[in-house]
């Protein structure tokens, strides 16, 4: 593969933008050094050619912000995010990055004019217009939010990203049925994704129907056993209904993905510390759920577990699956690099 980027640069030493697909694909091979370098060649040839297009130098600072941020490097990520919009403020994508980091900082005005930009450029950005719904969805502004899930379709159909975000949305407000309608719709579209299978057991659990809840995170959990979210999400449930054993025995699984895959981000940290925190404060908005619809979490009498989920029969974690599972592209020092696409990486970077 690097020799027929070698080549194309020999052929075309103006087309800068073949550093930012050098660059991505060393980095989804793990091969973070080999990536910066890539990154930093294009970068200095961009800048020494005055023919060379710029909106190719702003692919090559942008792809290069994503992998800092794959990395956890925020502060690089922001400078380099900025670069790439010095240098062109007309590509989308880096439009959709600076609109995502003003919403990092709650400066929501700004960022919606960052999105209202970038869809200036392509009305049929169907990312942009997810990005934005959350935004309105922060912001409350619900309604808003659903025309922005709805154009969304409406230009994308096989988006399961915007099917996902408008049912949580309706999930939040207590539409319960249109929530499961809209994300048995992005599950349809892609069905190897943990999060789709995690968000609709919430639908269910909010339904009441706790063994069908259970079966659904259970399927998200055979998707990727390292989605700790959805090892979360089940927990809470079982703790919510009066489970507690079970959801204890869940929460330290979740703790036990997380410190192999964080290892870096908990370097330091005692995890027998931290879970007994957890153990104490184990509530649902604790770990990322929110409020469910009514603003209160059911608090009922503990359910009996169908023969087929008692505890014994609980997924079982082991050492091997203690890395990324299904789905994962892991590269190095723990860096998920799997994401096929500018828009996949881009939405999946810089939105809290």
């Amino acid at each position: 593969a690097r020799s027929c980027f070698e080549e194309g640069i020999r052929v075309d030493p103006r087309h800068v933008a073949i550093y930012s697909t050098w660059g991505r694909a060393e980095g989804i091979g793990g091969r973070v050094d080999d990536a910066r370098r890539v990154f930093r060649m294009g970068v200095e040839k961009g800048h020494a050619d005055a023919d060379a297009d710029k909106d190719g130098l702003a692919r090559v600072y942008h792809a290069w912000s994503v992998l800092e941020a794959r990395l956890g490097n925020e502060d690089a990520m922001k400078r380099l995010l900025l670069k790439a919009y010095q240098v062109c403020d007309s590509n989308p994508y880096v439009l959709l990055g600076m609109g995502n980091v003003a919403m990092g900082r709650a400066d929501y005005q700004d960022a919606r004019c960052f999105f209202a930009k970038a869809l200036q450029i392509e009305p049929e950005n169907e990312v942009v217009l997810e990005i934005w719904g959350r935004l309105e969805v922060k912001c409350k502004n619900y309604d808003k939010a659903r025309q922005l899930y709805q154009r969304g379709a409406q230009v994308n159909p096989r988006d399961a990203r915007t099917y996902q975000s408008w049912s949580m949305l309706e999930l939040s407000l207590g539409n319960l049925d249109e929530a499961k309608r809209l994300a048995e719709t992005a599950l349809r579209l892609k069905a190897r994704d943990a999060m789709l299978w995690n968000n609709l057991a919430r639908i269910e659990w909010a339904r009441g129907d706790y063994s069908r809840a259970r079966a659904l995170f259970r399927k998200g959990i055979d998707t990727n056993p390292s989605h700790w979210v959805t090892w979360d999400a089940w927990s809470a449930m079982e703790w919510t209904i009066g489970n507690w054993s079970v959801a204890q025995r869940l929460l330290e699984k979740s703790f036990s993905v997380r410190y192999r895959l964080e290892s870096r981000r908990t370097a330091g940290t005692d995890s027998t510390e931290l879970l007994g925190g957890a153990r104490n404060s184990h509530r649902p908005d604790v770990v990322g759920l929110g409020p469910m619809p009514g603003g209160a979490w059911p608090q009922q009498e503990p359910k009996a577990f169908p023969a087929d989920f008692a505890e014994e029969h609980l997924p079982q974690l082991g050492e091997e699956d203690g890395g990324p599972g299904v789905g994962w592209g892991a590269g190095q020092d723990g860096a998920d690099f799997s994401a096929d696409s500018e828009a996949d990486v881009t939405e999946s970077l810089y939105v809290s």
